[in-house]
């Protein structure tokens, strides 16, 4: 038994201390909003949100850097990247926008239920202190971001 655990011990160890993990990379933010923007397939136009109405939108505080992209209402697509200032603060905006997904899920139920799916469907990861959270019906988003994180984060 001891055999096979100090193995396994030893390849966490490795890859903990390598940073292999993509919670330990931090994005920069300009360059993985556009990588988004740029690659993932959206039906609707998304616009930029201004300063105040992603505060207000999001809830978030105002020492955290973000740019988000909004469609017009008629789809729930949206891109947002979002950057903490440290550990703790990347946390809460996880839970902000986990809190944000289950709000629209809400707001959409009745107003455009088609919509639902999308949202249930959506990709939202932290990567050290950038989170990233993407609302659409492109299945390949993963496997975008994962190339995305595997090329740097640039």
């Amino acid at each position: 038994m001891r055999q096979k655990i100090f193995p396994a011990l030893l390849l966490f160890l490795l890859c903990f201390a390598s940073g292999c993990t993509q919670e330990n990379l931090d994005l920069d933010l300009d360059s993985c909003t556009e990588y988004i923007m740029n690659t993932v397939i959206f039906e609707d136009t998304l616009e930029e949100l201004d300063r105040d109405v992603i505060r207000w939108r999001y809830n978030v505080e105002e020492d955290v850097d973000a740019r988000v992209f909004a469609g017009s209402g008629a789809t729930a697509e949206e891109v947002c990247v979002m950057q903490a200032i440290d550990d703790d603060s990347a946390s809460d905006l996880v839970s902000l926008l986990e809190q944000h997904v289950q709000d629209q899920r809400e707001s959409y139920e009745d107003y455009q239920p088609e919509e639902v799916q999308r949202i249930d469907h959506a990709f939202l990861k932290r990567y050290g202190d950038t989170v990233v959270l993407i609302i659409g019906n492109d299945n390949g988003v993963s496997e975008k971001m994962a190339r995305y994180v595997e090329q740097g984060g640039v």
